[in-house]
């Protein structure tokens, strides 16, 4: 039994319209695409889930952001503003993440060999598409869609792993503190990291099931995923499962750049050299 770990790579290599930029494209040309872009760094349409946690403004400039949308002499609308803006700007993109993935077509044919992409083997999914089942008719008791899937999307899950702070409101001491500027700004920052936040450790708990079924799997196959800091714990936890049956872990890349940095990510998880191997996706064709 071989265990397959589906990223955005494979839906991209199937030609479907699934990269952060065509998310970028789907919001269009509006108001909304300008906040996000002012708020966030400029590479935040490249490496979205990582840049959630890289709000670009500092605490002034977020006075002066927040200034800029309200009447500046209603103290009332501004404290209201302050305290809700980052919430309604997370809430407002999640809801357009969900519009958009609902949206994506699967026009597309089966393109990789059945002698991989089979009902004999197991798949870690961390697309919200249904490409398996639909494409490849996998049957879905054999996929878990690690962060949800778009035939639920009150359950899909994207965001950064930086750590917020628990801060304690009903602490009397921090009470006291609430109307300083710089706690405000804080306060703030925290609750928008924690509502973008993704709990991986939480998320691997909650399906501890799957891993167990994994403990037979003989090699490991990555297609497109790109290995990003923020997953890099599942792998780790597939390492854990898989090492004693595990003869190889395969992982296909792009570019020269790729396979090095991939076989390096794989290493840092304690992965055996020996077993890695660098493929092309189109090796895995019929």
């Amino acid at each position: 039994m071989n265990l397959f770990v589906i990223g955005n790579g494979f839906d991209r290599y199937h030609s479907l319209a699934t990269s952060y930029s065509d998310f970028k494209t789907h919001l269009g040309n509006s108001e909304f695409v300008d906040i996000l872009e002012e708020i966030y760094t400029p590479i935040l349409w490249k490496d979205f889930e990582k840049q959630l946690a890289e709000i670009k403004i500092d605490e002034d400039e977020f006075e002066r952001f927040v200034h800029s949308y309200v009447d500046e002499d209603d103290e009332f609308e501004n404290d209201m503003v302050k305290d809700h803006f980052l919430m309604h700007i997370c809430s407002e993109l999640k809801y357009a993440f969900v519009s958009w993935i609902k949206r994506i077509e699967i026009n597309t044919k089966d393109l990789l060999s059945e002698e991989y992409i089979n009902n004999d083997n197991l798949y870690l999914n961390f697309n919200y598409t249904s490409t398996l089942e639909s494409v490849y008719k996998i049957n879905k008791e054999n996929i878990l869609h690690i962060h949800g899937c778009v035939d639920n999307t009150s359950k899909l899950i994207f965001g950064h792993n930086i750590k917020y702070k628990e801060l304690d409101y009903e602490d009397t001491d921090y009470v006291g503190l609430i109307k300083d500027e710089d706690v405000q700004y804080d306060r703030l920052m925290n609750m928008y990291l924690g509502s973008t936040f993704k709990d991986t450790e939480h998320i691997i708990k909650a399906n501890l099931c799957f891993f167990e079924k994994i403990k037979e799997v003989e090699n490991v196959y990555i297609l497109g995923h790109s290995l990003s800091e923020i997953d890099l714990s599942y792998f780790k936890q597939i390492d854990i499962y898989t090492r004693e049956k595990c003869k190889t872990w395969n992982v296909t890349y792009f570019t020269d750049i790729e396979q090095e940095e991939f076989i390096t990510k794989l290493k840092s998880l304690e992965i055996s050299e020996q077993k890695i191997k660098t493929i092309k996706m189109i090796e895995l064709e019929k």
